[in-house]
């Protein structure tokens, strides 16, 4: 073991979110990292939602653990699109 090599990692470690963060750059799980510690298979699938595809608020309530109804009130529409306020989102992961 190389202490000094931990020694210089361990001041660029970011606990919050498991990752080294750098200057510059930070370095994340790739997809498939995120593959394997999720232990979710991604042959086959696409990993991302494209703006055509939304999810239900049924989906979302069950995902969230929220009752459909509070959800729905939640929602607000600007400029023609439907989503949820920040303020709702951040008291939510609070």
């Amino acid at each position: 073991m190389q202490t000094s090599l931990i020694t210089a990692f361990a001041q660029y470690y970011d606990p919050p979110v498991t990752a080294f963060t750098f200057k510059d750059f930070q370095l994340v799980p790739t997809l498939e990292e995120f593959k394997q510690i999720l232990d979710l298979p991604l042959e086959g699938k696409s990993p991302y939602k494209y703006v055509k595809q939304h999810a239900s608020v049924l989906t979302l309530s069950r995902i969230m653990k929220i009752h459909p109804r509070e959800l729905e009130s939640a929602l607000v529409n600007k400029k023609g699109v439907r989503g949820f306020t920040p303020k709702f989102l951040e008291s939510y992961l609070h």
